[in-house]
């Protein structure tokens, strides 16, 4: 079974099944048996995995459709590796079907990525959503307006401070700057985001990564 990928949209393709961003769902006009599906399954699964994205909807997607082909013992029919290795722990097959559970909306799914979070938000609020729906929406509403890394997510909802970012004009103009820079440079690719809170949340990262490195070689300084 080959997976192809289409240059423009990025979607991902297969006899019977349709990859993107928000998840992996049967074509349009597909009017078969859900057990049909699974040829297309494990090459969708190869082609995320080996592609090194595991946090991927698609997996999620994946995940649910084994399980309700096969039941109880799903996670023995899981795709594996071409050489039979298991491609993902099944501690993690299990948190990315409840996800893909707990959030089977693509709609839903595309909203809360237009406003910066990405899967991983979501499936920080996993347990929450199952008994507490709204407070679990209320949780990511912050964690959009605050631009919180899922850690920093993880952490107000355990009850600990989440620092403040620095009123600092010089680094604010430096992340407008930056997310100019990274607009052109997406754009002049072909590729377009609607998502101003994507561009944010992903400049916001690169420069912990920066600050993070930066104490790392103070500390490594220091003690030499």
């Amino acid at each position: 079974m080959i997976v192809a990928v289409d240059g423009e949209t990025g979607h991902a393709h297969s006899a019977r099944m349709v990859g993107d961003d928000l998840g992996l769902r049967p074509v349009e006009d597909f009017d078969g048996q859900l057990a049909d599906l699974e040829p297309d399954l494990a090459a969708h699964a190869r082609a995320v995995v080996l592609g090194g994205d595991a946090a991927d909807w698609r997996l999620c997607d994946l995940a649910v459709l084994v399980s309700q082909i096969h039941g109880d013992d799903w996670i023995e029919h899981l795709p594996t590796r071409p050489g039979g290795e298991p491609m993902l722990a099944p501690g993690t097959w299990r948190n990315l079907r409840t996800t893909g559970e707990r959030w089977p909306d693509r709609a839903e799914r595309d909203a809360w990525h237009r406003r910066g979070l990405d899967r991983s938000h979501l499936t920080a609020v996993n347990a929450l959503r199952g008994r507490a729906p709204d407070e679990a929406d209320e949780w990511l509403d912050r964690a959009a307006d605050n631009g919180w890394t899922v850690r920093e997510l993880q952490r107000a909802m355990r009850g600990d401070e989440v620092p403040a970012p620095p009123a600092d004009p010089d680094a604010a103009s430096l992340t407008d700057d930056l997310i100019a820079t990274l607009r052109a440079e997406l754009e002049e690719r072909g590729v377009v985001l609607l998502s101003e809170g994507w561009y944010a949340l992903t400049v916001s990262r690169l420069l912990e990564v920066v600050e993070r490195h930066r104490g790392d070689d103070g500390a490594s300084s220091r003690g030499a």
